[in-house]
């Protein structure tokens, strides 16, 4: 009898109470309502079953189709590493010491010239400039630390502005210093250009072995 209701729930079959009398050989009137009440449940039971069964195909079939769209684009982690190509690109650099930025004219870039890390060799420790080596999503941040004044600078890609960083040193601060940072995420193509670059204030304070004024980047995919 098991093996029976094994096969009626696997193929989906709804059973009426006649139907069930008729299967467990019972035909007790007085206990017709207890049939019909079993045999509602398991109806309900089944139909809960089979709706799960089906949206838990519809997820497997979506989950296939993403799967396949992010390997055509090279942007699937789930894929097999030897064939995963996407290059890790990411980079970190600071200034060596307490600047006198008037060494950077107005609008000019601002090179950060020691390099932290920076895999790929995509950022120019000698221009202060990060070239893009594929199309992709990237994140930049750049902490200023204006020392005694104020500080203005901006990150610019391909000659276009992104965002601000503003340090204003309080006339009531008590080290006359401020910190001041900023972060954006960029949808780049391959050989793009991204900088700082600086529109005013003077000095800005560092520490040669652990910068406090850096610019960072990397490749989130």
């Amino acid at each position: 009898m098991a093996m029976m209701w094994i096969s009626f729930f696997m193929s989906g079959v709804l059973l009426t109470s006649s139907q069930f009398i008729y299967m467990t050989g019972k035909d007790d009137c007085r206990s017709n309502d207890m049939y019909d009440k079993i045999i509602e449940n398991f109806q309900t039971f089944l139909r809960q079953q089979i709706k799960l069964k089906r949206e838990v195909d519809q997820l497997r079939q979506e989950n296939t189709d993403i799967r396949g769209l992010l390997s055509k684009t090279g942007n699937c982690s789930c894929t097999n590493s030897s064939t995963n190509t996407r290059k890790q690109v990411y980079f970190s650099a600071g200034i060596s010491k307490i600047t006198n930025s008037s060494i950077w004219n107005i609008n000019s870039v601002i090179v950060f010239n020691i390099v932290i890390s920076n895999e790929g060799g995509t950022y120019s420790a000698s221009t202060g400039v990060f070239t893009a080596p594929v199309d992709g999503v990237y994140v930049f941040s750049c902490f200023i630390l204006a020392d005694k004044t104020t500080f203005f600078a901006y990150l610019e890609v391909n000659g276009l502005r992104k965002f601000n960083v503003l340090g204003l040193t309080p006339p009531s601060a008590v080290d006359d210093v401020d910190s001041a940072g900023n972060l954006a995420i960029l949808h780049l193509q391959q050989g793009d250009k991204v900088l700082m670059r600086r529109t005013g204030g003077s000095n800005i304070r560092t520490v040669e072995d652990a910068p406090s004024t850096t610019f960072s980047g990397f490749l989130l995919y």
